[in-house]
């Protein structure tokens, strides 16, 4: 239930922290 959906955000999260560098430090550390 929702488990594709969940996966898309997870990739559009993945791909925001990518484009920016201060979003990524903070991103690592609770991935």
């Amino acid at each position: 239930m929702g488990g594709s959906n969940c996966v898309l955000v997870i990739q559009k999260q993945l791909f925001l922290s990518d484009v920016n560098p201060q979003t990524s430090r903070l991103f690592i550390p609770f991935s």
